[in-house]
């Protein structure tokens, strides 16, 4: 774990999540009861085969599915109880998220891309605009601000969804496979803006990933086999 974080204050607590599926008479058991925990400022890698659950767990972190039975919290409050409006809201301002596939609006700029979920929150169009191109310039990408999707190489657009996803502040983002998609070489530079993303704005990063050079750039390590995460030395 880096030395130069000081991790004391739960963000992400989960006690015995379940995620089982009916398959005619058989029941399939995704995740069987998985407690996790990740504290401020930390950046934590889950590994496992394809098929294995992660994109499952991986949206239950973040409101986008629910679980069969136990409770993700995020700083205190249960995101499964709230309604789909509050849930909603409550992933506008707390949650980002980075996919392998940028999931970039292409009709729009890289700075409106970013400015959007501050917009949608009702944040004065200036105020995104300037959130947006602070975040363009720690991308390094302030050049490259009225660029369309199209216009931009693969490490450039997931550098945006990156900055998209840190828009709100958020206390989490999830990754799905954010360098799945790129060359070693582009995977290596996100890996780095990464870190010193995290190191300042202390913003919890939990990344899935089949990049194991990209994993061991992370404090923390699970794999996920047969419904259960397990810590990887």
């Amino acid at each position: 774990m880096s030395s130069d974080l000081v991790h004391d204050e739960v963000v992400l607590n989960c006690r015995d999540i379940k995620r089982y599926y009916q398959q005619g008479p058989q029941e399939l058991r995704v995740l069987d009861g998985i407690d996790f925990n990740v504290n401020r400022g930390e950046r934590v890698a889950i590994i496992g085969s394809s098929g294995s659950g992660k994109t499952t767990f991986l949206n239950m972190l973040g409101g986008l599915d629910s679980p069969s039975a136990g409770t993700v919290e995020i700083n205190g409050t249960d995101i499964h109880n709230l309604n789909d409006k509050q849930k909603a809201r409550f992933r506008n301002q707390a949650i980002g998220f980075v996919y392998q596939f940028h999931h970039l609006l292409p009709e729009f700029s890289a700075l409106e891309n970013i400015a959007m979920p501050m917009l949608i929150a009702g944040f004065k169009p200036q105020e995104a605009e300037d959130r947006a191109n602070q975040l363009l310039a720690q991308v390094g990408l302030l050049e490259r601000a009225m660029h369309r999707p199209s216009e931009l190489s693969g490490g450039e657009r997931q550098r945006v969804a990156i900055a998209r996803a840190l828009v709100m502040s958020p206390e989490l983002v999830l990754m799905d496979e954010p360098t799945g998609n790129l060359d070693s070489k582009t995977a290596k530079e996100i890996a780095n803006l990464m870190v010193e993303l995290n190191q300042s704005t202390r913003c919890c990063f939990i990344v899935i990933t089949h990049d194991t050079s990209f994993a061991e750039t992370m404090d923390r390590r699970f794999k996920l086999d047969e419904g259960k995460l397990e810590p990887v030395e």
